[in-house]
């Protein structure tokens, strides 16, 4: 009796752990950085779509993104607040965020250590 429940405990656990370990919601689209751009610098997105920003364990380098143009930051209230401060996101090799954008409308995104990566996202 004891054995089985000390099984029936550990099956237990054992399903809570896998449901717990899910990879969460796949994003509707994923833009790639390298060293100091990004692959697509035009997207568009539907509102309430999930974007992913990924910079490659390879190829990659150290960015940190925000709202704004030529590596300058240029809030905009509507867009994701990770994105709407002067801090920035950090990204390093191997790192990938994802963002959720609610609202329709133009929003640019730029790295303040790589002035000339830029990515406009439209979103409808």
């Amino acid at each position: 009796m004891r054995r089985a429940l000390c099984s029936a405990a550990l099956l237990l656990t054992l399903v809570v752990a896998l449901v717990g370990c899910g990879e969460g919601p796949k994003p509707d689209m994923t833009v790639t950085m390298t060293q100091s751009a990004f692959a697509q610098n035009i997207i568009t997105l539907k509102a309430g779509d999930l974007l992913a920003i990924t910079d490659p364990a390879k190829g990659g380098a150290r960015q940190v993104l925000y709202f704004g143009n030529v590596g300058q930051y240029i809030g905009n209230r509507n867009g994701p607040s990770e994105l709407n401060t002067a801090k920035g996101v950090e990204f390093t090799p191997g790192t990938t965020r994802t963002f959720t954008f609610a609202k329709a409308g133009v929003y640019e995104v730029t790295s303040a250590l790589s002035p000339k990566m830029n990515l406009l996202i439209t979103v409808k």
